[in-house]
């Protein structure tokens, strides 16, 4: 995990450099984290349908434009708490990150490879069916 202004995201297309003062999460730390079972909640906030296509396993959905609401239900403020999305060009966990933040969750990570990086990776995936509706 880093926290700082500089981070190097590498995905097998392209690298990419992440100026901000969140904190970050990298695959191994994570995949090294769960396996260890450490209490943390792991988000991919795209909408559920999305969420249903396949996510990473153990993962809930709380949807980017639902996360205040959620969150704080779900939630406590020292909670550790990684967001992700699609892959590093999708902005939705970094907006989530930022989001929780400014609500006052001191322990909020973004995993930036998204659930494409996880995937590439062969590391555990869950595909829900669709809600009947």
């Amino acid at each position: 995990m880093r926290s700082g202004a500089e981070r190097l995201v590498t995905h097998s297309a392209y690298t990419l450099y992440v100026y901000q003062d969140m904190q970050h999460i990298d695959r191994e730390t994570l995949k090294s984290r769960l396996d260890a079972g450490e209490p943390l909640h792991v988000v991919e906030v795209l909408q559920p349908k999305e969420f249903a296509k396949g996510h990473i396993a153990g993962a809930v959905n709380i949807p980017f434009t639902k996360m205040t609401s959620e969150a704080r239900d779900r939630f406590s403020p020292e909670d550790e708490i990684v967001v992700y999305c699609h892959d590093p060009q999708c902005q939705a966990s970094n907006r989530a990150a930022e989001k929780l933040e400014k609500l006052g969750y001191t322990n909020v990570y973004e995993y930036a490879g998204g659930k494409e990086d996880w995937k590439a990776a062969g590391y555990p995936m869950e595909y829900d069916a669709p809600a009947a509706g």
